[in-house]
């Protein structure tokens, strides 16, 4: 029951970034589980079966959301691999949601006020003027250059989730080679969550639960009706 109830809150919480942009979906990994006082006491050395299922972890496809056309010159999406770096209170995150725009010190931000990085891991600051950012992430106002895109190169396996498009690495952040780098501007990624994929499997989650709660409510009538027989009580 439990492990149906984690599957459920992991669906739900899928449906409820369908329309978060750059939101990566996740599945729950279960596994077996055997109390070990129940291994150690198994008759004759043999392996006992499991007992029960417990939740392994989240799996994550790297499968990007689909590109939205938007206009906006500060918003950005990287079409292929590749994450966009950015610092935060708790230090450097990724992220792929390229919603951008300049704070109070003309640094280039995201809409929680974050500050991208560049190539060299230091805050982007525009000068006023035209904004143009070519496919390989150079950014460059009124035709001078003034920085390029940090792209960080990093496998969903070494990341964990902080927040619903932020990203933790695991390991030290290394750049993406910059012939595999694909930035477009004036879109942005949307949500990868697929709402009736997710929908059917919250239908089955919940029936799973269900399931889980009448096999639970049966056992305690049979032990109860057991209890009673053994103590004579009719």
């Amino acid at each position: 029951m439990i492990a149906a109830e984690k599957n459920l809150e992991v669906v739900t919480h899928n449906l409820a970034n369908a329309k978060t942009p750059a939101y990566t979906p996740e599945r729950p990994l279960f596994s077996s589980y055997l109390d070990q006082r129940l291994a150690d006491v198994a008759p004759g050395g043999a392996r006992p079966a499991a007992r029960s299922v417990a939740l392994a972890g989240n799996w994550r496809s790297d499968r990007p959301g689909p590109m939205r056309a938007t206009g906006n010159p500060l918003d950005l999406a990287l079409e292929g691999p590749g994450w966009f770096r950015v610092m935060t209170p708790g230090g450097e995150r990724l992220t792929r949601a390229g919603s951008l725009t300049r704070d109070a010190e003309g640094a280039l931000a995201t809409m929680h006020g974050m500050r991208l990085l560049d190539d060299r891991g230091k805050p982007i600051t525009l000068p006023e003027g035209r904004l143009d950012i070519g496919p390989d992430g150079t950014l460059t106002v009124d035709d001078e250059v003034v920085a390029r895109l940090g792209i960080a190169s990093a496998p969903m396996s070494t990341l964990a989730r902080d927040g619903d498009t932020l990203w933790r690495p695991l390991g030290p952040v290394r750049p993406l080679e910059r012939d595999s780098i694909r930035v477009v501007q004036g879109f942005i990624e949307d949500s990868a969550v697929q709402p009736t994929t997710e929908l059917v499997s919250m239908v089955a989650a919940q029936r799973m639960f269900e399931m889980q709660q009448r096999v639970v409510q049966s056992t305690a009538n049979t032990v109860a009706r057991k209890a009673l027989e053994l103590a004579g009580v009719k």
